[in-house]
């Protein structure tokens, strides 16, 4: 439910418009829709919210099995893709328009830490606490290709306006350059 701003900023320039509520735990992160229009929030309480960003107003409670903790929007926005926590690990994929889940893609050992699509929308990475980024096709159910290199956890991954390179980041305290159809740095 959204309620008015109970407070203004401090800075004048910023000016608070909606206060979302409806998460019962923690929200980890968010992503804007690449049209603007929609907002994706990740909860410790088992649920990705969609909300309108104009109004606030809840449009979509996506229930995971357990903690999610990262979502990204495909670059056409039909389709939303989260990754799960503690005890979960995996990667799902909702259509954005009604909520209903398509597929899970499959799992990290550990939980997962970031989410990009490709731009053109025909692959996504993931990385997590278990020192691997999968590259997932998500029109079909099948084992990802993985990236192996880093000594420690992958915190965040980013892709090349082209789609042909990932960097990742890693609690290792390095960031690695991948080539993605080789899979090498």
């Amino acid at each position: 439910m959204t309620q008015k701003p109970e407070t203004t900023s401090p800075h004048p320039a910023l000016t608070l418009r909606h206060t979302l509520r409806g998460h019962a735990d923690s929200v980890h992160r968010m992503a804007l829709s690449p049209d603007g229009r929609i907002l994706a929030s990740p909860s410790r309480d088992g649920t990705a919210r969609l909300w309108e960003w104009d109004s606030g107003r809840l449009l979509q409670t996506l229930q995971h099995w357990g903690n999610v903790v990262c979502v990204a929007w495909s670059p056409d926005r039909t389709l939303l893709a989260s990754g799960g926590g503690y005890n979960d690990g995996k990667v799902t994929l909702w259509e954005a328009g009604t909520g209903e889940k398509i597929r899970t893609l499959g799992a990290h050992d550990n939980i997962v830490k970031d989410i990009v699509w490709s731009p053109d929308g025909g692959m996504l990475a993931s990385c997590s606490d278990d020192k691997m980024i999968k590259i997932w096709n998500p029109a079909v159910e099948r084992a990802p290709r993985a990236f192996c290199g880093h000594s420690r956890s992958v915190n965040g991954i980013a892709r090349s306006p082209d789609g042909g390179r990932l960097c990742s980041a890693s609690k290792d305290r390095t960031l690695r350059l991948w080539d993605v159809e080789s899979g090498e740095t």
